[in-house]
Order: C-alpha cells, then structure tokens, then sequence
C-alpha cells in the first residue's frame, strides 16, 4: 500500500529524535542490483525505525519499468545528490554509504541517537474519489540558530510484486510521486513556540499503484 515520508535536510541535533532515512537508488534491470539488494533488505530488516525510500532511475537501464512510470521525478532525485549514472547507490541521511557498507545494520550505527529541535508531523488523507492529499507540519520545538530549510515529500508504494528482468520479485517502498514536486521546497524555519510551518498539496491517484 502507499506510504508517505518526509524529509528535511540541515538540521542541527538537538530535543527530538532524528529519524534515519536511506534512499535506495536501484534498478529492476540492474544484475548487480540484484545480487547487492537482498544483503541490504537483510539488515535493514533488522532496523524497522528506518525510513526507506527505493527510486529507480533511468541510467544505466532507460527501460527499468518503475523508472518509466515517472523518469523525471526518479531521475531528478539522483541530481539531486549528484549520483546519476549507475545503480544501485545508498544515501543515509544525506551521506552516501558502499554497497558493501549496507550489507551489515552497523551503517546505521553513526546516525542513531542523533535529535533535532524540529518536529514535522503528517497525514495523508483521500480527496474526492480520484485524488490524495497530504498534510505537513513542521514546528520548532527547542531554541535553535537554523534559518533556511527544504521539504521534500514522496509518496511511495510498500511493496510491489513484479519479476523484473534481473530475477527480483518483490520491491520494497517504490517511489511513486512527490508531492512538493521534482525538487525540495525552500521554507523559512519555524522560530520556537512560533507559528508552526504548514504544507498542504493533493495529487491524483494512478492505476498503476495499488492504494
């Protein structure tokens, strides 16, 4: 079924934990993928606090399925982190770790016990008969210096069965659609015990993806 995540970037540690997120730039006709992916899904299994988002851009394989669906968004996100090129990639928090790192839950190890004086909370909610909308709230529960913050806001799908060409079966947390667009929203950061930031957007529904 489909999820939503929220990721916001700079933050300063401070009062409220820190959720670990690793996006998961991969491919369904990626061999290498394929024998790199299940080690990772092991351990991170072994993690279920951590936010997992899999993108599935066109290079090297312009004709991957999930990459078809909505190659610009996918694509953009490997921009975004100045990894296009090659699969399969792993950003944790923002920092790229091996493929070989995250074969083992000790790669989580240095993002944990991390906190943040920022606090978002989200809903997502029909609208109408064809459409989904989402709710973000963003409130600065401790003192802090920050100024300038991004949002991004992906919409992705729990789990997907499909035999790929690489042998894959099963795909975990499929991106499906950002909410706030190809790339992240600027906002000014909520100042403590001040006027929470509010992000509101709806997008339709797709029949590819299984609500």
């Amino acid at each position: 079924f489909l999820g939503i995540y929220f990721f916001i970037f700079f933050l300063i540690a401070q009062e409220v934990p820190k959720k670990i997120l690793v996006e998961h730039f991969t491919n369904t006709r990626c061999s290498v993928c394929a024998v790199r992916n299940p080690g990772f899904y092991t351990a991170l299994n072994q993690k279920p606090n951590v936010l997992h988002v899999a993108y599935h851009p066109s290079s090297p394989y312009s004709n991957c399925l999930f990459s078809t669906q909505n190659k610009a968004e996918n694509d953009e996100r490997t921009r975004f982190y100045q990894i296009y090129g090659s699969t399969p990639r792993f950003i944790i928090n923002g920092e790229e770790r091996s493929s070989n790192a995250v074969q083992n839950t000790s790669v989580y190890a240095t993002f944990e016990n991390e906190t943040t004086p920022i606090s978002v909370n989200i809903s997502l909610l029909p609208s109408g008969m064809d459409s989904i909308k989402v709710n973000v709230v963003v409130s600065a529960i401790a003192s802090h210096n920050l100024t300038n913050l991004t949002l991004y806001v992906p919409l992705v799908e729990e789990t997907v069965n499909y035999s790929a060409p690489n042998g894959e079966g099963t795909h975990h947390d499929v991106f499906r659609k950002s909410f706030t667009g190809i790339n992240p929203i600027p906002f000014a950061a909520p100042t403590h015990n001040g006027t929470p930031y509010t992000y509101k957007a709806t997008i339709a529904k797709n029949n590819l993806w299984n609500l």
